[in-house]
Formats: structure tokens, C-alpha cells, sequence
């Protein structure tokens, strides 16, 4: 039996919530959307969590981002958040 991979937002009882394996090799969190890819050291999530973390002061709102987040987003991540 493997390790388990927790979310480190979400708490369960007295312990991180466990995420949910897929079969591309991520896991997510099924309460707050957290991703990772524990084999993959440069995988970045997307979450609300981690781009409020990644752009403090910046307002994050579920799927929206906001047009200062838009405008931070280095182009060299390749990541660009939806249009909406």
C-alpha cells in the first residue's frame, strides 16, 4: 500500500484531507479543486488557493480570475485562465 496524498487546505477529523487519484497521474482534492502530480516536480496547480498564493492582494473568485490576475500571468508558465 502507497503513500496517501493529502490536500494541504482541506482538513478531515484530525488530519489533510486525502485527494483523489485520476488516471493521468494527478490527484485532486474533491473539496476545494487542489491538483498535484507528486512525479512531477514542475507541475504547478491552478486553484484558488494557489493563485492567491501566487498573486497576493489579487481577488480569485472560483473559475473567474480577475483582469490583474490576467495581466500577472507570465506567458512562460502557458497557462491562461478561461474567457469567460
Amino acid at each position: 500500500m502507497g503513500t496517501t496524498v493529502r490536500c494541504p487546505y482541506c482538513v478531515l477529523g484530525l488530519e489533510f484531507r486525502p485527494m483523489v487519484a485520476h488516471v493521468d497521474g494527478r490527484y485532486i482534492c474533491n473539496r476545494c479543486g487542489h491538483t498535484t502530480r507528486p512525479c512531477d516536480a514542475t507541475y504547478d496547480c491552478h486553484c484558488t488557493r494557489c493563485l492567491k498564493l501566487i498573486f497576493p492582494g489579487t481577488m480569485v473568485s472560483g473559475d473567474r480570475v480577475t483582469a490583474a490576475v490576467e495581466s500577472k500571468t507570465p506567458a512562460a508558465t502557458g497557462w491562461a485562465p478561461r474567457k469567460t
